[in-house]
C-alpha cells in the first residue's frame, strides 16, 4: 500500500514536470510564431511597395539612424532625437547634395507611404522654424511621458504652473510649433528630453546663459571688461560665439543677479569639470551606429547610469540589425517595439 502510494506521487511529479515543460515549449512557439508574422507584416507590406522607393526610405532611415542617435531612440530608452539641416541652397548643401536630398525627398517619400506603418509608441515629425532649419524628430512618447515626471519639477518650475505633462506631450508630438518656444527657450529641458541627463542638461543651460550675458556686457559702455580678464581661454572663446549673429539670446535667462566676475568664475569651473560624453569601446568614425555625443560633468551618477543604458542599447541595436534587411528591421522595430 505504502508502495503503491509511493509509485503514484512520482507519476504525479512526472505529470506536472511534462505538463510545465509542454507549456513552456508551446508559450515559447508561440512566441516565435507571433514574431515570426510580425516580420511577414513588415516584409510582405514592404514587397508592396516600389524597389526606388524602398531603397529610397532605405537611405532616409539609414541617415536618421546611423547618424543621427535615432536607433538609440527606436531601440533604447532615450526619449527623443533630432536631425536638423537648412533647407535652403547653401555652401554646406553643395558639398553635400546626397544628404540634403536625402532628407528631402526621403521625408516625402515616408509621407506618401506612412500610413501602411501605423505605430502607437513613437512619432516622427518634420517642422521647419523662422530661419530656415528643418528639423526632424523620432519622439517615444512612452520614454518622454516618465523622463518629464521623473523631472517634473523642474518642468513645472520654468514652463509654469499650469505644467500638464499629457498636455505637453499632445503639443509635442502632434503641432508645428517651434519646438524652443514650446521649451521656452531652455535649452536644459531640451538636453532632458533628449537623454542627456538633467545635470548636464541644467550645466549647459547654465554655461549658455552666463555666455549670453557676459557677451551683451562687451558692448559698450563694457561693464564686463575687468571680468573678461579672468576667464580662461577656454571660456573666453565660448563667450565670443555667443555674439548676436551667431546665436540669438535667449527670451529669459534663469540667473540670480550676480556680478560679472563671479558669472565669470562660475564659467571657468563648469568648463574646467566638462568631459565629452561617447560609449567605451565606440569608435565614432568606424561605429555603424554612431551613439549620442553631449558634453558631462564629471562625477554625475546620472551620466554613469547613461552610460551603462545607451551601452546596452547599442549592443542590442547591432544584434537586431545582424541578419535581416535594414528597412524590415526598422520598420517591424517602429511598428511591433521589442
Amino acid at each position: 500500500m505504502q508502495y503503491g502510494s509511493i509509485l503514484l506521487c512520482e507519476k504525479m511529479k512526472l505529470f506536472y514536470l511534462f505538463t510545465f515543460i509542454l507549456c513552456f515549449f508551446t508559450t515559447s512557439c508561440r512566441k516565435q510564431s507571433r514574431d515570426q508574422i510580425k516580420f511577414l507584416e513588415s516584409y510582405d507590406i514592404l514587397q508592396t511597395i516600389p524597389v526606388e522607393d524602398r531603397q529610397l526610405l532605405d537611405s532616409f532611415f539609414q541617415l536618421l539612424l546611423r547618424d543621427n542617435n535615432f536607433a538609440y531612440t527606436l531601440f533604447g530608452k532615450k526619449p527623443m532625437s533630432i536631425a536638423c539641416y537648412l533647407s535652403k541652397v547653401n555652401l554646406w548643401n553643395l558639398y553635400n547634395p546626397n544628404e540634403f536630398l536625402i532628407f528631402e525627398k526621403g521625408w516625402d517619400k515616408w509621407k506618401d507611404y506612412s500610413s501602411l506603418f501605423p505605430s502607437n509608441e513613437f512619432v516622427l515629425k518634420r517642422c521647419c522654424d523662422s530661419k530656415d532649419i528643418v528639423e526632424v524628430f523620432l519622439i517615444n512618447k512612452k520614454n518622454v511621458l516618465k523622463v518629464i515626471n521623473d523631472n517634473y519639477g523642474t518642468f513645472q518650475s520654468i514652463l509654469g504652473n499650469l505644467f500638464e505633462p499629457e498636455q505637453f506631450m499632445q503639443q509635442l508630438c502632434y503641432t508645428q510649433q517651434d519646438l524652443m518656444e514650446i521649451l521656452n527657450d531652455h535649452s536644459g529641458l531640451l538636453g532632458i528630453l533628449l537623454g542627456y541627463g538633467k545635470g548636464n542638461s541644467m550645466s549647459f543651460e547654465r554655461k549658455v546663459n552666463i555666455c549670453s550675458i557676459l557677451n551683451a556686457k562687451m558692448t559698450p559702455p563694457f561693464t564686463a571688461m575687468s571680468a573678461m580678464k579672468c576667464l580662461q581661454p577656454k571660456s573666453e572663446y565660448l563667450i565670443s560665439l555667443y555674439n548676436t549673429k551667431t546665436f540669438s539670446s535667449p527670451k529669459k535667462i534663469f540667473l540670480p543677479s550676480l556680478s560679472e566676475t563671479l558669472m565669470a568664475e562660475e564659467l571657468n569651473v563648469i568648463l574646467e569639470n566638462e568631459n565629452l560624453f561617447e560609449l567605451y569601446g565606440s569608435n565614432f568614425f568606424v561605429d555603424r551606429f554612431i551613439g549620442p555625443v553631449f558634453m558631462t560633468q564629471s562625477g554625475d551618477l546620472e551620466t554613469m547610469q547613461l552610460q551603462n543604458e545607451y551601452l546596452a542599447t547599442r549592443q542590442r541595436i547591432h544584434r537586431a540589425y545582424q541578419e535581416k534587411p535594414f528597412l524590415e528591421i526598422t520598420l517591424n522595430q517602429w511598428m511591433h517595439p521589442q
